[in-house]
């Protein structure tokens, strides 16, 4: 594990929740119809009500595939580079968090 993950989310030397926080991902997102901005709205509405100030963001970081396979078993990280439908569920898609095009660009 990254050391520097878990040094990043120490605040005051207490552990914090994480946000990813992108503008770019949630414009992905958004095209997807299902979603209908749903990403933006949700970042949008942490901000305006401060309620990111108990969160530590951290912007979308691409990682290689060898530091995605310290988490996650092989057949996920080949999965993001070619999310099939018929299994996106077995890995934690489906339909509430459709995967789509180009999924694996913003992990690897």
């Amino acid at each position: 594990m990254d050391s520097s993950v878990d040094e990043d989310l120490l605040v005051k030397g207490v552990r914090t929740v994480g946000f990813i926080s992108d503008r770019r991902l949630c414009q992905e997102i958004s095209r997807i119809d299902k979603y209908s901005h749903r990403s933006l709205m949700l970042q949008t509405l942490l901000h305006h009500t401060n309620l990111t100030k108990g969160l530590k963001l951290f912007p979308l970081k691409p990682v290689s595939t060898d530091e995605l396979l310290v988490f996650h078993s092989k057949d996920f990280v080949d999965f993001l580079s070619d999310p099939r439908p018929e299994v996106q569920e077995e890995f934690g898609f489906g339909y509430d968090c459709e995967a789509f095009d180009n999924l694996d660009e913003f992990c690897c």
